[in-house]
Order: C-alpha cells, then sequence, then structure tokens
C-alpha cells in the first residue's frame, strides 16, 4: 500500500510541468496564470419569446447574458436568464457551469439574486480556482483565487457590471 502512493505520487511529480512545481515553492500565482484566471469573456443570447400568462396581452423579450471565466484547462461560466418587455421584469434565473483539466480545481460557490425590484433584478455569482489535486480524502490546494462578479439586468433587456 505504502509503495503505491508512493509510486503516484513520484509519478504525479513526474508529470507536473515546471511552472506548476514553480507555483507550488512559493505557493502564489505567477503573473500568465493570473491573467487566464482573471481573463473574463461575456456574450448576450435572444431567448424566443415569452406571453404574460396573466395579462395574456404583453409579449416578453428573453436574454441570456453568459459571463466566462478561464480559459481550457480551468474555466467557470455563469448565466443569467431574463424576460422584459420595457415596463418590467417579468422573471429571472442564474446558473453556473464549471469544469477543469488536472492540475487545476473549479468549484462554483453558487449564484443568487441579491435585489430584485419590478425594474432591476442584481445577482452575484462565486466561484475558486485552485491549483491542487483532487483526493478521495479531500482536495489537496497549492494555492486558490475566489472571484465574485456581479451583474445587474434591467426591464429594457440592458445588462452591466455593479
Amino acid at each position: 500500500m505504502k509503495k503505491a502512493i508512493l509510486g503516484l505520487s513520484l509519478s504525479a511529480v513526474l508529470l507536473v510541468p515546471s511552472s506548476f512545481a514553480a507555483a507550488s515553492e512559493s505557493v502564489q500565482l505567477t503573473n500568465e496564470q493570473k491573467a487566464l484566471l482573471e481573463a473574463k469573456t461575456e456574450y448576450v443570447r435572444s431567448l424566443p419569446a415569452q406571453m404574460n400568462i396573466q395579462s395574456g396581452l404583453s409579449a416578453y423579450s428573453g436574454k441570456r447574458l453568459t459571463i466566462k471565466r478561464g480559459s481550457f484547462l480551468a474555466w467557470s461560466k455563469d448565466y443569467i436568464e431574463w424576460y422584459y418587455n420595457g415596463k418590467k421584469i417579468s422573471s429571472s434565473n442564474g446558473s453556473q457551469d464549471v469544469g477543469y483539466v488536472f492540475p487545476n480545481i473549479v468549484k462554483a460557490k453558487g449564484i443568487n439574486r441579491y435585489y430584485k425590484s419590478s425594474g432591476l433584478h442584481k445577482w452575484r455569482a462565486k466561484k475558486t480556482h485552485s491549483i491542487g489535486t483532487v483526493t478521495p480524502w479531500g482536495d489537496v490546494v497549492l494555492t486558490s483565487t475566489s472571484f465574485t462578479d456581479r451583474r445587474w439586468v434591467n426591464k429594457k433587456g440592458k445588462y452591466g457590471n455593479d
């Protein structure tokens, strides 16, 4: 058993790139790693129109805002969907998606609406990007960075940073 664990540890050390080894010594992210984690892409997609069930007269347009953070090795996506008609927001919801490749770890910490009025909704999404490995006994993390993205959406279909 000890030989198997030692063998796995040694093979992991041999597979780890030198930039990761340098990061593990100082437990600091390099400027390149920080730039990749802080890189954000935002885009909006229109959703099919939705009829208001209560009045039956007004149609609501919909949009989906996607905020992507990271690179192809460690990424997180936040989605905010909302339906509006120029006078009010009929509904909005949020979700998160994460993915990573060894030796990265990305954890979605939740997305929630922290302000709601008829014409404005504010959303907060939290996530953590880490360098380490996942084990059956828990994650071994050398360094990690937490991010909080805040966005608002309004009754006219616009959005922005909060």
